[in-house]
């Protein structure tokens, strides 16, 4: 990543954070929002060519998005499957996405998983232990579900 690139994710990255107290976005999911943008940055994935929210809409100002930036990086990085999954829909929620456009997303990741990018990773040895903020963040889920 050039230093144009790595400008233009920090500053999409500021955005992101400064978009959290508006939101409400609990500390759990902060912390695993925050870390794949500091992953990206640090090279353990390619954020900046990132696609995403891929084939929906999004109202975000760039591609660099609170629940997708997050959601491709963990499973570019082999975290993919439900943890990850979950955490993107619940991620989806606290920035108000209306309840069809949400679980039309949560199905839509499901299925991409179990239909094609599972086998994909497992294929590629692709298959790495979730980080710890991702596991706090998937047992904050869980408590208040």
């Amino acid at each position: 990543m050039n230093n144009y690139q790595r400008a233009e994710v920090n500053r999409a990255l500021l955005l992101v954070v400064d978009s959290f107290d508006y939101y409400d976005v609990p500390a759990p999911y902060r912390a695993v929002i925050v870390e794949s943008f500091l992953l990206g940055l640090a090279g353990k994935w390619n954020i900046y060519n990132m696609d995403g929210c891929t084939c929906v809409p999004d109202l975000w100002p760039n591609k660099f998005t609170p629940s997708c930036t997050p959601h491709d990086g963990y499973w570019k990085m082999g975290m993919g499957g439900y943890m990850i999954d979950r955490i993107f829909t619940e991620i989806n929620k606290c920035y108000r996405l209306p309840k069809n456009k949400v679980k039309f997303r949560f199905i839509g990741v499901r299925l991409g998983w179990w239909g094609f990018y599972k086998w994909k990773h497992l294929f590629n040895g692709n298959v790495s232990k979730p980080t710890n903020k991702l596991i706090e963040a998937y047992n904050y889920y869980k408590d208040v579900k």
